[in-house]
């Protein structure tokens, strides 16, 4: 959890040795391509076994999200990632 002074306790508890912590928030932030919600996956191709591994870019916070689409663009040189608050 990055940004924990944003998310609001709705439930806590204890399980085992730790504490749960059920959080929420208000709005979140994501990118499109078009009408699509993006998700990154990278592949470790040195490893054939190794699984993708997702990424779900949706964040509390407008500022991290605008990032990770500027990259997007630069990278594929478009300008169709953009910022969309859920």
């Amino acid at each position: 959890m990055a940004r924990p002074f944003v998310y609001k306790v709705i439930n806590e508890g204890m399980q085992g040795h730790h504490e749960l912590l059920v959080i929420g928030i208000d709005h979140m932030y994501g990118i499109k391509h078009d009408e699509k919600w993006v998700v990154t996956a990278t592949i470790d191709t040195t490893n054939e076994r190794t699984p993708r591994k997702y990424n779900r870019p949706f964040l509390a916070t407008r500022k991290v999200v605008e990032k990770k689409a500027a990259e997007l663009n630069r990278r594929y040189h478009t300008d169709k990632y953009r910022v969309v608050e859920i």
